[in-house]
Order: structure tokens, then sequence, then C-alpha cells
């Protein structure tokens, strides 16, 4: 495993420069081909998005609950509702 970029928080020794509100990771890994790699929990909540021979891993904080209709996300469902009306 090659750490190739951390664009945002803390991994494997490594620490972004961004500063933010709440704990974020952002970083992509390059796997030698054929390899395989354990992700170790670096954030509360995390997901990998494979791209070729790159690992892209975004994560944080929970946000919480979130109510979701069409393109819009918010934590309280009235604010949903108003564009709709």
């Amino acid at each position: 495993m090659w750490l190739k970029r951390l664009s945002v928080g803390e991994a494997f020794g490594a620490r972004s420069p961004v500063a933010t509100l709440s704990p974020t990771l952002g970083l992509d890994v390059q796997l030698p081909s054929g390899a395989t790699w354990t992700l170790p929990m670096l954030a509360d909540e995390q997901a990998i998005y494979p791209v070729q021979r790159n690992v892209a891993v975004a994560g944080g904080q929970p946000v919480g609950h979130r109510f979701l209709w069409w393109n819009f996300v918010s934590s309280r469902k009235e604010r949903i509702e108003l564009p709709v009306r």
C-alpha cells in the first residue's frame, strides 16, 4: 500500500494542513497489481471508492439522520417539504 494523497484529515502518520470543523478524512491509496489491503478504521464512518489500482477513502463523524427527497437533503423534515409546496 502506498499513500498517494492525503487531502484532509490524519492517516498513517501523515496530517493534512486543511482545517475542518469536525474530524474528516479524505485520502487516495495506490495498490500494486493483485495486492490486497485491509483498511483500518481511520474514522467513525468511512467508505471506499475503487478507481483502477487506486482506492479513494472518505470518512468522518456521523452527521445524524437526514431526510432526502429528490436532490434536497436536511436534518429537518419540514425543510425538505418547503420546496415541494
